[in-house]
């Protein structure tokens, strides 16, 4: 299991103990993505320029993913790789209509009406594209669904709202998404100046730890490599190339005769 490292909240005592919790499995990249997409549909619901800011992805347990469902408004998006689950706090969703609807200046108490209830989830069908970077492909409508009967997460990640109006949506995944693959790698050309240590072996044989414990000055020790057999350029443990080792003035050199061998 990957895990990171995480300190404990500030307290009386100085020093913040340190433990390691299991890492998320939503790529931080995913998660910006699909946070912008998000910021896209809020703006064009609410019809004025939005300010976002994301909260680090972290892994959750069943405990911690009830205490957030609790009392939200929940729509679930099925996809390939995940299910998409968006939470959002009944006071939060509440306001989120009421500035759809253009009443800026109600105060959101209360549970939504019927007919809000309605708008949160045409809301949520729109903003169901922005969770494509999570589940890769929908593979069915976003529908609410009861806080008792949401799929449990797994990872979550809340998008908080600041501007036109201040709410938090938080977007957990039903599914651990397998892990991204490697970066991108550097071009030959970009290592042209590192400098590389290479081996030249002219012949290799095996003996036995008690006649290797037993070798003296002026000992003949017969190889299982034949005379006139080529011998083989090494980079580390990884054969790059073979040919004949000699001399090559004062020096002792290495001829290759063929190349690549490792490609």
């Amino acid at each position: 299991m990957i895990a990171d490292l995480r300190f404990a909240p500030a307290g009386p005592e100085r020093v913040r103990p340190a433990r390691f919790v299991p890492r998320s499995s939503i790529p931080v990249g995913a998660a910006c993505l699909a946070a912008s997409r998000a910021r896209e549909c809020v703006r064009e619901i609410l019809g004025d320029p939005c300010e976002i800011a994301i909260g680090e992805p972290h892994a959750l347990g069943p405990a911690a993913w009830a205490t957030i469902v609790r009392g939200a408004r929940t729509f679930v998006t099925p996809g390939r790789l995940t299910d998409v689950v968006l939470a959002i706090p009944e006071a939060d969703a509440r306001t989120l209509v009421l500035h759809a609807f253009n009443e800026r200046g109600a105060v959101a108490s209360g549970p939504c009406s019927a007919l809000e209830a309605q708008a949160l989830e045409r809301i949520a069908q729109r903003c169901a594209p922005a969770w494509e970077p999570l589940c890769l492909e929908r593979r069915g409508p976003t529908v609410a669904c009861a806080p008792a009967a949401v799929p449990l997460a797994v990872a979550y990640f809340d998008i908080r709202v600041r501007a036109p109006v201040p709410l938090t949506l938080g977007v957990g995944i039903a599914r651990a998404l397998p892990e991204p693959g490697p970066g991108t790698t550097l071009a030959p050309a970009a290592l042209g100046g590192v400098p590389i240590a290479v081996r030249a072996l002219l012949g290799t044989g095996t003996l036995d730890a008690r006649a290797m414990l037993a070798l003296e000055v002026g000992q003949i020790v017969t190889l299982a490599t034949k005379v006139g057999s080529p011998g083989v350029l090494n980079v580390g443990a990884k054969t790059i190339a073979v040919g004949t080792c000699g001399l090559a003035g004062s020096r002792l050199a290495f001829r290759v005769s063929d190349a690549g061998v490792a490609r």
